[in-house]
């Protein structure tokens, strides 16, 4: 599968989960800091979504899991900009087809 053809489908699913965020709008202890730190809800269950989706993908392609220590290093090249949903989608596109950050 193409890259593009990739970042479409991660950003189908990271859309899919953000309109979600109405119904997590309380805040949580982060699990990903130890719990040190009180979160929006969404913000863990977009991060876990991808985390999981990212995952599926690489095993279908024969490549080994990441940890989420991955997952939030790509977030954070997305974090800020206007089209921060399409930038984490390709990152994580990028990730699912085995390809380096």
């Amino acid at each position: 599968m193409k890259l593009i053809e990739a970042r479409d489908h991660f950003l189908k699913v990271l859309t899919a989960a953000q309109v979600q965020r109405d119904q997590k709008r309380g805040m949580i202890n982060d699990p990903v800091e130890g719990g040190q730190w009180q979160v929006p809800e969404w913000q863990v269950f977009e991060r876990d979504t991808m985390f999981t989706e990212v995952n599926k993908w690489r095993k279908e392609r024969g490549f080994d899991a990441i940890n989420m220590q991955q997952l939030l290093k790509v977030e954070q090249f997305a974090v800020g900009h206007v089209d921060y949903a399409r930038k984490f989608a390709l990152y994580c596109a990028k990730l699912g087809c085995g390809e380096a950050v």
